[in-house]
């Protein structure tokens, strides 16, 4: 998270306070930026866009647990 912060606002202050604010390094940055995403991370996008598409399809009206149960139906 704190990287991700770091990296949305990177073109807006210097690299070297970005980092330096929330306590991470410069190289940790830019290792983060360079490695590839976790399966973890690119299920919890997909998961994401199933939960969403459930949202809208119900014209905005299921819960979490309506919407879950949804998503449990597609698979």
């Amino acid at each position: 998270m704190k990287f991700g912060f770091v990296a949305k606002h990177r073109g807006a202050w210097p690299v070297n306070l970005m980092c330096e604010v929330p306590g991470v390094s410069r190289g940790g940055l830019y290792a983060w930026l360079t490695r590839p995403r976790s399966r973890c991370s690119l299920s919890d996008e997909v998961l994401g866009a199933q939960v969403r598409q459930s949202f809208v399809c119900s014209d905005c009206t299921y819960g979490a647990r309506l919407g879950w149960h949804d998503v449990l139906e597609q698979g």
